[in-house]
């Protein structure tokens, strides 16, 4: 008796395209106000001018002397008067990540960007 083979080929052909296209640009940036108060502590009033093309859903804040905070507009109080880095981070709803650094001096302001350090 002769068998017969049969040679059975079944071919799935799937083809899958995603094309998904997302760009956010996100900025960080803030100006201050820095003054000294009554027992002279240097106190620095931050303004978030921060941008994005999606929602900025975290702040970061890191005031150079080892304290930090997460609010929008933060106002921090530095015990010994000194010319600190601040790092300003933001975080938006698609993941992008902005950052910005500036160097606090007394007597700047949003209004009047101009300080002890330009005298």
């Amino acid at each position: 008796m002769k068998q017969k083979s049969i040679l059975i080929s079944i071919v799935f052909v799937f083809t899958f395209s995603l094309s998904y296209s997302q760009t956010d640009i996100c900025s960080a940036k803030f100006c201050y106000t820095a003054v000294l108060d009554s027992a002279n502590n240097l106190v620095v009033n931050f303004v978030n001018q921060s941008s994005s093309t999606y929602p900025i859903v975290n702040h970061y804040w890191e005031f150079g002397d080892g304290l930090n905070d997460t609010v929008i507009n933060p106002v921090h109080s530095y015990v010994v008067y000194a010319n600190y880095i601040v790092n300003h981070y933001v975080f938006s709803a698609s993941t992008c990540v902005g950052i910005f650094a500036d160097t606090i001096y007394l007597g700047t302001t949003c209004d009047s960007p101009v300080g002890l350090k330009d005298l």
